[in-house]
């Protein structure tokens, strides 16, 4: 255990619960072209989806995922559970501000909207090689965009184990296990095979992040003098959940939603 900082000396007679955030350093959570260009991706994917096979699935996952998850990023913003700057467009050569709402949907897009699309697309063609190589490829520039970012200041932070958040991912994953249990083939194996993949991406996705030193957790113990700390161990269990629950479970929920 390492010790950080001493947040208060005040001692409480109530136990309180040992508080998670998930910390993101550098400019990725503020910066908007790169979360648009990540959209406009997940965008083409649906086209290509439609054009290819004749289904809107991916269209709808899109729409549908972004809709909902723009609207958690309001509920988190008006919450306080994530703190974040505020979101910057560079457009030739001019820096701009979004104003709130731009910031909630765009995040949406990037947070909710290309998970899924990815998921559901590439876990669609997860026997086919060329796709397989092209989402590989996707990966791999996602990974060197985030390995390429320096000067890494603190640009949000969000407490992971809130009541409505524990609760809220308690039900989505009992739901979607149902479902996986009680589908037929088809349905089992696209949903299967949609959630891997989402994890897949994220997995490697965190590890570089945390590799780079763009996101890390810090651990606040109310009972313990309110010490703030982190270990090893702490940040491996806390970013696994991250990634399992709150993005694979968590997003599969919309194709049982949207698709279904």
């Amino acid at each position: 255990m390492h010790t950080i900082d001493k947040m208060s000396n005040g001692n409480s007679n109530t136990a309180k619960r040992t508080e998670y955030y998930i910390i993101r350093y550098g400019n990725f959570a503020t910066n908007g072209n790169i979360k648009l260009l990540y959209g406009t991706l997940s965008l083409l994917l649906g086209v290509s989806d439609y054009l290819t096979r004749g289904s809107s699935d991916c269209l709808v996952i899109l729409v549908g995922s972004t809709t909902i998850w723009s609207g958690v990023e309001f509920y988190l913003h008006l919450s306080g559970t994530r703190i974040i700057k505020p979101m910057k467009l560079i457009l030739r050569g001019y820096t701009y501000t979004t104003p709130l709402w731009v910031s909630l949907v765009v995040q949406g897009l990037q947070e909710g909207g290309l998970i899924t699309t990815l998921g559901l697309y590439f876990g669609d063609r997860i026997w086919d090689p060329p796709s397989i190589f092209m989402f590989h490829v996707f990966l791999l520039f996602s990974i060197i965009n985030v390995c390429s970012q320096t000067n890494l200041p603190k640009s949000s932070k969000r407490l992971v184990n809130t009541n409505a958040s524990m609760g809220f991912i308690g039900f989505v994953t009992t739901y979607d296990i149902y479902v996986l249990a009680t589908a037929d083939r088809y349905i089992y194996n696209r949903q299967l095979s949609m959630l891997l993949v989402m994890i897949y991406f994220s997995a490697w996705w965190t590890c570089a992040t945390w590799w780079v030193g763009s996101r890390g957790v810090e651990v606040i113990d109310p009972n313990v003098n309110l010490i703030e700390y982190r270990s090893s161990m702490t940040t491996f269990m806390v970013l696994t959940y991250d990634v399992v629950f709150e993005i694979g479970f968590a997003y599969l929920f919309f194709y049982n939603m949207f698709i279904s």
